[in-house]
């Protein structure tokens, strides 16, 4: 036989109890998948039975097997979670039983993709009974993705179309093993765990998305449990890594088997997510009226159930989708855009589906409107990744996000994550901003627009400003969208003319201050410089100088924007030069026999009343500190700017 070859699919039976599921699979794979002795016994499943069915070139088609008893349907679901297509089956010499209905209605709630509809034991039944029975299946499926599914009728014990159906199996897992990758980083749904000798914990079940490889670290949810991964087996045999479709087992030494209890998840650590408050979109079966605020309900997720309270919401999309909160005991990890069933707790029964969409910090209220509609819109998008990224790049007015939120938000792998980012980008959807961020170029260029917009307007005012409030910005920006401001690159500002600064005032750039106004104001340093820490008399020398049509304060603004001078405190204005050979002085006695403030007010010609401020400024600064009625020195080399 040729090299081991598993087919990246795992085919599932679903169907009433006692319709020949288990020996069906007998029948293609050569071995019962009923492997527990009680379940031998009693000659019915009552776990996940598992087969493979071998070809002659080596390749494997996985297949699981689901119990059919009613008591047993989240056993059922559990198995469906890791089906990439299924196999219905019903009993030609019984028909369309109960849970062949409920089995029917989970496949199509958790859009288990259509595969065969097999007739069994058709040596127990004669011509005209295996007909009504077809017509009877026909009826079910009608309307559904189900129609137009082949129809085999065989029989296990006699082998009456059995090598039909291998083909059929053949061509099917052919045919869904060509479906897309999902974008989702590694997730496994645990259906069973146990305990090895010498090797520590084994966890089993199906690969849903992503690829993990030996050695690599993975976290068990709930409860944020991380281990190593010493060993792969696939389809019972030894690998190098794990991809989805295939039934797998992980030996995690760092855990214990009470762990991993059936229901938990494996998930590599790029995309671990977890919170008790689900949004969720949910479609309604019509055979439950939608529960009242509050009810109780069972969310089928992989192989878990869990419990929680149900809270819908009025805004719904055209397929009937409501946007909804589950409340749930304890925190749980989903992935984004996971498909579970909704179930009534008691009498047990079917409320329909749902796909999780995030976790959230609140329950939606009447006023959510808007929100409420942004969560619906994004269940148009699940399956559509660039518009789904863009989507989510878009809430909260665009604010900048990180390649690790966007995988912990949507469930992507880091790389699958950074090559979409990076198509965004050469195509023009997105862009990127400061520390690895990313913003959608419509909320992004909305929002340099409107900085535009203030930055012309203000430098029109103020023609000779060299700098711009940041309150200003901040006020006509909006708070919400700020943060988004804050993470944009120097490029991005610099196409408005801004370049951030330390402070409470942004660098304007590209300003052409008047000729006449700048030689001005370096006329007036000089002064005061030469003024030392005494102030001129500011009229005599507006009068020299010919100024009386600009303003006092709009000078001082430009010789502080400029960084000619430094105010210690409003209307207080010294030559930049001055206060730094002040502060020179300063250092210069601490480091020495102590601070001589009679020596400095003779040296600066100046008095106490300019002369204090502009310490308490040192110590602003942290160039000085005040304890008690003494200075001493904190740092020497502390800016006296922004």
């Amino acid at each position: 036989m040729s090299q081991h070859h598993p087919i990246p699919v795992v085919l599932g039976t679903a169907g009433h109890i006692d319709h020949g599921k288990s020996a069906l699979i007998a029948s293609l794979c050569g071995e019962h998948p009923d492997r527990h002795q009680e379940e031998q016994v009693r000659g019915m499943t009552i776990s996940l039975g598992y087969g493979e069915m071998q070809l002659d070139d080596g390749t494997e088609i996985g297949f699981v097997d689901v119990p059919g008893h009613e008591k047993l349907v989240r056993k059922m679901v559990a198995g469906a979670t890791g089906m990439s297509a299924a196999l219905l089956v019903v009993a030609c010499n019984d028909g369309i039983m109960q849970q062949t209905r409920e089995h029917f209605e989970v496949l199509t709630m958790l859009d288990v993709e259509p595969g065969l509809l097999i007739f069994s034991k058709c040596d127990l039944a004669d011509d005209e009974t295996i007909e009504l029975v077809q017509l009877e299946v026909e009826e079910l499926v009608a309307g559904t993705a189900w129609e137009e599914c082949p129809r085999l009728v065989v029989s296990a014990h006699s082998g009456q179309g059995i090598d039909e159906l291998k083909l059929a199996v053949i061509e099917l897992a052919q045919r869904v093993s060509d479906r897309a990758a999902q974008p989702q980083g590694f997730i496994l749904h645990v259906q069973r765990s146990f305990a090895v000798e010498g090797a520590g914990t084994v966890v089993t079940g199906v690969c849903a998305s992503g690829r993990l490889e030996l050695s690599d670290t993975v976290t068990l949810m709930p409860g944020s449990h991380d281990s190593r991964v010493r060993r792969i087996h696939v389809h019972g045999n030894s690998s190098e890594f794990a991809v989805p479709g295939l039934r797998t087992a992980l030996n995690l030494p760092d855990l214990t088997k009470k762990d991993c209890d059936p229901g938990s998840v494996v998930v590599e650590q790029a995309i671990v997510n977890s919170g008790r408050l689900l949004r969720v979109a949910i479609k309604f079966g019509e055979r439950l009226p939608i529960p009242k605020p509050g009810s109780e309900v069972h969310v089928m997720a992989g192989t878990a159930a869990i419990h929680g309270k149900l809270y819908c919401y009025s805004a719904q999309n055209a397929a009937g989708e409501v946007v909804a909160d589950v409340v749930v005991n304890q925190e749980v990890f989903l992935a984004h855009g996971q498909r579970c069933l909704l179930r009534r707790p008691s009498p047990a029964a079917n409320y329909g589906s749902l796909r999780f969409l995030g976790f959230a910090d609140y329950k939606l209220r009447v006023r959510d409107a808007d929100e409420m509609n942004w969560w619906l819109q994004q269940v148009d998008v699940l399956d559509d990744a660039p518009a789904l990224l863009l989507h989510v790049l878009n809430k909260n007015t665009g604010q900048a996000q990180t390649v690790s939120q966007l995988c912990k938000q949507l469930s992507y792998s880091e790389p699958v994550m950074r090559e979409l980012l990076q198509q965004q980008l050469e195509i023009g959807n997105v862009q990127a901003t400061s520390g690895e961020s990313y913003v959608a170029v419509g909320e992004a260029q909305g929002i340099l627009d409107e900085l535009d917009a203030t930055v012309k307007h203000f430098c029109a005012k103020n023609p000779n400003r060299l700098r711009i409030p940041m309150s200003l910005l901040r006020q006509r920006i909006g708070k919400k969208s700020w943060p988004v401001v804050a993470s944009f690159n120097d490029d991005m500002l610099a196409e408005v003319d801004l370049k951030i600064a330390k402070g409470e005032n942004w660098t304007l750039l590209n300003v052409e201050v008047d000729a006449q106004f700048a030689d001005s104001a370096k006329h007036l340093t000089a002064l005061l410089a030469e003024c030392k820490l005494q102030p001129p008399v500011w009229q005599e020398f507006w009068q020299q100088y010919g100024l009386e049509n600009v303003s006092e304060n709009e000078m001082a603004d430009y010789l502080l924007d400029s960084e000619l001078c430094i105010s210690p405190q409003q209307e207080l204005l010294f030559a930049s030069s001055v206060v730094t050979e002040l502060a020179s002085d300063v250092v210069t006695q601490l480091q020495g026999q102590g601070m001589d403030i009679p020596a400095l007010r003779d040296k600066y010609s100046t008095s106490r009343k300019y002369l204090m401020p502009l310490l308490e400024y040192f110590d602003s600064r942290g160039l000085t500190e005040r304890v008690g009625a003494k200075r001493i020195l904190r740092d020497p080399d502390a800016s006296l700017r922004d």
